[in-house]
């Protein structure tokens, strides 16, 4: 399994390097996990792994994302590392994204997933616009900041549509919006004692038998 180590080192300090070689070094973890899963039946199903590349001092994380191939509508997986923790996360970021993935949660086959997997949480982010030159917002590359983590083993999918509405209620709807991660983490000290990649490939197979139910509705693109 390739080495964490220095990928996490690099959030420890601004000085420790750049947040774009964490990233690519995800991207080749996702190489392993595809060759543990089998890199065709991976492909076909999550097509295209693509790392982050727009970085600056001030993040303090990486990613990369599968579905890459695909627009901003389509509901992706990506693997992120922090100093703190790495994890693999079903991501709804963006505006059509974030309805198929609130509304999976809510529906019977998201319930069930969530019950068979207790180790998930739910994160929730606000994503707030740029002004453009002119005053209106601009939500690509939109700021996002972390809200709240609910325990999803302990949360009723009425108790998260709530939690969404209360939250949505507190922002400034002309600029900001909320984004979503059905996230499993693992700390920094139990993602550095993996000596494989067999316990991420066994949840993204996991995931790969599930997105398709994620991937519904047809609205239509904006940021």
């Amino acid at each position: 399994m390739i080495d964490l180590q220095p990928s996490f080192e690099r959030f420890d300090s601004p000085d420790n390097g750049s947040a774009l070689e964490s990233s690519r070094m995800l991207e080749k973890l996702w190489g392993e996990v595809a060759q543990e899963i089998g890199a065709e039946r991976f492909k076909k199903c999550l097509g295209t792994v693509r790392h982050g590349q727009r970085f600056n001092k001030t993040y303090d994380h990486a990613w990369a994302q599968t579905h890459a191939e695909k627009t901003e509508n389509t509901a992706n997986l990506t693997l992120e590392i922090s100093a703190e923790e790495l994890s693999l996360n079903l991501v709804g970021f963006y505006s059509e994204q974030f309805e198929k993935v609130r509304d999976w949660i809510r529906s019977r086959p998201g319930r069930n997933f969530l019950k068979s997997h207790p180790e998930l949480i739910l994160v929730i982010f606000v994503r707030t616009a740029h002004e453009s030159k002119s005053g209106r917002p601009m939500w690509k590359g939109a700021e996002s900041d972390e809200l709240q983590r609910l325990k999803l083993s302990e949360e009723s999918p009425s108790d998260v549509t709530m939690r969404l509405s209360t939250l949505s209620s507190q922002i400034d709807s002309n600029i900001q919006k909320l984004a979503l991660h059905v996230r499993r983490t693992w700390s920094r000290e139990e993602a550095l004692a993996m000596s494989n990649v067999s316990e991420i490939a066994s949840l993204v197979e996991d995931w790969m038998a599930e997105i398709g139910t994620v991937e519904v509705g047809n609205a239509p693109r904006s940021w």
